[in-house]
Order: C-alpha cells, then structure tokens, then sequence
C-alpha cells in the first residue's frame, strides 16, 4: 500500500463534491492525496487512512461547508482543528516543509 500524506474524510453528498475538488487541488499542489469515492462511513473511511499510514485527514461534512472550513487532523499527534477551505493547500505545505504541527 503506497503511503499518502493526506485523506480526505467526506460526510454527505455535498461534501462528497467539495472533496473531489480538494483532491484535485491537493494533488496539483504536489500533496499525495486520496480519498473514498463509494460513500463508505466515516468509520470506514478512518481505517482506509490509517492503512494507508496517512498522516493526516481532512474532514468535510455539511457543518463545515456553512462555515468553509475543513477539519484538519494530525493524526501522528492527534492534533485537530479547523481551517479555511481556500488555507488548506498552504498550510499542508507549510506543515511539509517545517515539519510542525498543526496547530
């Protein structure tokens, strides 16, 4: 299993969308990325990220398409918070490049 950097967690239709369009972004921006794309649980999709020793998850839901922002999980450190869906991108590559944390 080839390791990815970041999964992207989707809850709804909408998010589902959103994600697909994250992914795009990410992976032009040089971020290994994946994502589930047959609408398992959240559940599910947390273990396809740990078996893919992602480091971190990007989580989408309807909540956070209101606000435009993502949760961001570390989950090396367990770290979670919240970020601008248009920060994303810039903030994966300044945690990349620093190799801090997220928050």
């Amino acid at each position: 299993i080839e390791r990815k950097n970041v999964f992207i967690v989707v809850l709804g239709e909408d998010a589902a969308k959103e994600g697909f369009i994250l992914l795009d972004k990410l992976r032009k921006a040089g971020i290994q990325a994946e994502m589930d794309y047959s609408g398992k649980s959240v559940k599910a999709q947390m273990r396809r990220a740990d078996a893919l020793e992602s480091r971190f998850v990007v989580i989408i839901g309807e909540d956070e398409l209101k606000k435009g922002v993502v949760g961001l999980k570390d989950l090396a450190s367990g770290e979670q918070k919240e970020t601008r869906i248009e920060n994303l991108v810039l903030e994966l590559n300044s945690v990349r490049k620093n190799g801090m944390s997220i928050v």
